[in-house]
């Protein structure tokens, strides 16, 4: 597959559409997977591989520019452990260069935020394979591309755009806020340049776990960002909205799928025909450490005091950080809630802590969380420094934070976040890969971008 240049009176001409437009969707079809398949991807849609007899489809309509090149088509979707699948039927195969939008929600909000923010304003993404922002759909105003049912308004995290005429391509973008350059994703296609085409995405990449729903529109644009009246589902709108100046467009509906779930039910089954002891006699055995005290959350990292004995400091995955006192009779303190900045989300949470080696005179904490990002990542990861109170050895104040390292993560799993003092009285920090599945973002493969590298 590959990615071409677009010269430059394209890169502009994406942005032309009409100043003002406010494109509102509405809910039009659900399916939720309940079936175990898994698509092979070979560009051949075949019996069974898109739910039972292939029913989770989509369909489109609208006649668009050459009578119809996406909207007699048909969308399959299915999902497993790992990947989300979509397939295209009956798809054209242009002569011209008119290319396919595929917007997907999945997370709460969405990346953009506001209308104004879906405009990174950034010419030529040295990220993106020459191509300009692919969710702006005007020069000015408000651009927004809404997902709407009843109450509930979301708006696009992921845009992929394809090409199934010759040289065709395909490529996803992770959406990011104004000023911000969108993020070339991954995925696995096949079929392009026929009449039915293919697409594999990980799950991991668009933060979606067992039974997490997946909004979706799919449009039709020219190369020259002229929009039609066809996509999946049907737009229902009259004419090619194209460049009109107009105010605002009730431009299309969207379609959403639930993604499998683990099937409920399963047993286990004794083995019968395997011989064991009566016993296991492993050695050893444990006992709840603080008695029957318990966590309001998931206590996920422990740290003591340098020469301390009956101090232990608890990270709960919420955002508390708690003190245990006097292990003969434990009590447990809320020793500082920093929950309100702190997103627990996929696999985040406040992951790990360390006291300074001097402790005992500076009451120096360090704390590993991942953070709410501002600039339309999945999250950050944050490594900060706390001070406890000179006067409540069981308070810290959450103003005295300094922050140490922000680094922005793509996805809300593979954190790790566990940090210790090394006896050289460094601070040693364990990152992750910046998630994924199957190292999605190459930070296995470099050494020279940021902390994940490597």
């Amino acid at each position: 597959m590959r990615y071409p240049t677009i010269p430059p009176v394209r890169l502009v001409a994406l942005f032309l559409l009409t100043a003002g437009l406010n494109s509102r969707a509405t809910l039009v079809q659900s399916i939720t997977d309940a079936d175990p398949s898994t698509p092979i991807m070979d560009g051949i849609v075949t019996s069974g591989e898109y739910g039972p007899g292939n029913s989770y489809r989509f369909t489109g309509g609208g006649n668009g520019f050459n009578g119809g090149e996406l909207g007699p088509s048909v969308l399959h979707m299915q999902s497993d452990d790992d990947y989300l699948y979509l397939a295209f039927t009956n798809l054209a195969v242009p002569t011209d260069e008119n290319q396919v939008i595929v917007y997907f929600h999945t997370r709460p909000n969405g990346l953009q935020p506001d209308g104004n923010d879906m405009d990174d304003g950034i010419a030529s993404n040295p990220g993106d394979g020459g191509r300009r922002n692919t969710s702006v759909l005007s020069t000015g105003g408000t651009e927004r591309i809404t997902f709407e049912n009843g109450a509930l308004t979301n708006s696009p995290d992921v845009a992929l755009m394809f090409y199934n005429g010759a040289g065709s391509y395909a490529a996803p973008f992770f959406l990011r806020r104004a000023g911000y350059e969108h993020r070339l994703g991954q995925l696995v296609a096949a079929g392009l340049g026929t009449s039915n085409v293919e697409f594999r995405i990980g799950r991991d990449d668009l933060d979606l776990k067992d039974g997490d729903a997946v909004d979706i529109t799919a449009l039709l644009i020219s190369n020259t960002g002229f929009l039609s009246n066809e996509g999946i589902p049907d737009p229902q709108v009259g004419a090619n909205p194209g460049f009109n100046d107009g105010g605002n467009l009730a431009l299309t509906n969207f379609v959403r799928f639930i993604t499998e779930s683990p099937s409920p039910g399963l047993q286990r089954r004794s083995n019968a025909t395997i011989d064991m002891p009566p016993e296991l006699g492993y050695g050893y055995s444990s006992e709840n450490a603080f008695g029957s005290l318990t966590f309001n959350n998931i206590p996920l990292a422990l740290a003591s005091e340098p020469g301390e004995t009956n101090r232990y400091y608890v990270a709960e995955r919420n955002g508390v950080l708690t003190v245990i006192t006097n292990l003969a009779a434990p009590t447990r303190t809320a020793m500082l809630n920093i929950a309100g900045q702190v997103n627990a989300s996929g696999e985040g949470g406040l992951l790990g802590v360390a006291l300074h080696p001097d402790y005992a005179s500076n009451r120096y904490v360090f704390v590993f969380y991942t953070a709410y990002s501002t600039n339309g990542f999945a999250m950050k990861n944050r490594i900060s420094r706390f001070q406890t109170s000179s006067t409540n050895q069981n308070y810290i104040d959450p103003a005295t934070e300094v922050i140490l390292i922000d680094q922005e993560d793509q996805a809300s799993n593979h954190n790790a976040g566990d940090i210790h003092f090394g006896p050289d009285g460094y601070l040693y920090i364990a990152v992750g890969d910046e998630g994924g599945g199957g190292d999605t973002y190459n930070n296995a493969h470099i050494i020279d971008t940021n902390f994940f590298a490597g």
